[in-house]
């Protein structure tokens, strides 16, 4: 353990949202000393990385937070703990976009947590749009592609209880477009903030240890006129869903994602409103639906203020009045069902109080 350690402990972090609930970050500080930036919390990966001074197309322009300062890149060469290997790794994620650079080693910290010989990639070239200076991937080891212990892993001793905790604030739709930062909600590591939810938390065992994924067994529909609802029932190649911080929306099997909007009343399919569109579902932005999703044997309700993306983007449907919003849920690819068939991003991170749990309940 490191001398740094800090044990029996939690903590509540505060973090900030971009862009309308776009992505939610926090502030890490590495190096000696230390050099604060920003990185995006992601569950659906499990490496650290942050670009150096000496990036050939990073981006730069950082997203300065509301509540720490921080810097575009890692200045290794400040660090007197800070060291590097030869050995090059790549982290590719599911939009397209990717890093690569050199897998390092530093003291690295979030809150009051911190561990001294901390695996990360010194990224040297992007490849895609990143709106924060780097990410810190809160997945299993098996996903690692710098094949080093992911950072809550490293400190997971220190912790109270074996948990990280996300809280995320819903956007404000009034708000003016020029506010593209906001307050993201709250981020505890070594257990839970109470303060945040009703009742008690139900937890559904993980499939495996690479990402957080769980059984989706069945969703459920309300009837707008009361009657019995939709229910959905995903197929075996189709139950394997993942709870992705990383991730705005939430993409599934294109037959399913079909079928629950074919249920949901007012929505129509993109294309019918707009060639730009196409692909896209998009829903009564004053839609009163709340989707059930049956993970295991835990129920989950997808809030209808959370079905639609941002309002401010609206568009009037062409054969009424009505005002429709971009659904929360898309279709991946072709409608070829894949491991995971289902990504279930921030939309339904924001309808619930999320706990990820190392171990049993």
């Amino acid at each position: 353990p490191s001398s740094l350690d800090k044990r029996g402990t939690k903590q509540t972090i505060p973090m900030s949202s971009f862009q309308q609930d776009n992505l939610y970050y926090a502030t890490v500080k590495i190096g000696t000393p230390v050099q604060a930036l920003d990185v995006q919390l992601d569950t659906g990966s499990s490496d650290l990385w942050v670009p150096t001074g000496t990036c050939r197309n990073c981006n730069m322009s950082q997203v300065q937070p509301i509540f720490d300062n921080s810097q575009a890149a890692f200045l290794y060469n400040r660090s007197s703990t800070y060291t590097i290997s030869t050995q090059e790794a790549t982290v590719s994620y599911g939009d397209g976009s990717a890093v690569t650079g050199f897998v390092a080693s530093d003291v690295v910290s979030m809150g009051s947590f911190s561990t001294d010989r901390q695996t990360f990639i010194a990224t040297e070239s992007e490849t895609g749009d990143f709106d924060v200076a780097g990410l810190i991937g809160l997945g299993w080891p098996t996903l690692a592609e710098s094949g080093g212990t992911p950072w809550w892993l490293n400190v997971l001793e220190q912790f109270e209880s074996p948990e990280m905790s996300f809280h995320l604030a819903e956007p404000s739709w009034n708000a003016p477009a020029t506010d593209s930062i906001a307050p993201g909600g709250q981020f505890t590591l070594g257990g839970r903030n109470a303060s945040m939810y009703d009742g008690e938390i139900q937890f559904v065992p993980i499939l495996a240890q690479d990402y957080w994924s769980v059984p989706l067994n069945s969703i459920v529909i309300p009837s707008a006129s009361g009657g019995a609802g939709t229910t959905l029932t995903p197929e075996e190649a189709e139950i394997s869903a993942i709870i992705d911080s990383g991730s705005t929306i939430i993409t599934g099997p294109k037959r399913l994602v079909d079928a629950f909007y074919a249920a949901v009343e007012g929505a129509v399919q993109g294309e019918t409103v707009s060639a730009d569109l196409q692909g896209q579902w998009l829903v009564p932005c004053d839609t009163s639906v709340n989707a059930q999703f049956l993970f295991g044997n835990v129920t989950v309700t997808l809030p209808a203020s959370v079905l639609h993306q941002s309002a401010a983007q609206s568009v009037t449907s062409p054969t009424s009045a009505t005002q429709l919003c971009l659904g929360s849920l898309t279709s991946a690819g072709d409608g070829e069902t894949t491991y995971p068939a289902w990504i279930f991003g921030d939309s339904l991170m924001k309808g619930v109080y999320t706990v990820f749990r190392a171990g049993t309940a």
